[in-house]
């Protein structure tokens, strides 16, 4: 894992379950090597597939959103 994924998944961490940020990555660099050394290469490969679908639908619905709010497109 890059360090800014660390970090953004600890920053998630702390505001979400409200964890020390130094915990939360210490839990989140666990938990990838425990995935990693049961799981093999094969279980980070469709563990980054998934997340990339989840990303992407993620983005997808707040554009959706988004563009509802500002109304910039009149679609009644």
């Amino acid at each position: 894992m890059s360090k800014v994924n660390l970090f953004s998944g600890a920053v998630f961490i702390n505001q979400a379950l409200h964890w020390n940020l130094y915990w939360a990555i210490v839990g989140l660099l666990l938990l990838t090597g425990v995935c990693t050394i049961t799981g093999g290469l094969a279980a980070v490969i469709y563990t980054d597939t998934l997340q990339f679908f989840v990303m992407i639908a993620g983005a997808t619905i707040v554009a959706a959103k988004g563009v509802l709010l500002i109304s910039v497109f009149n679609f009644s």
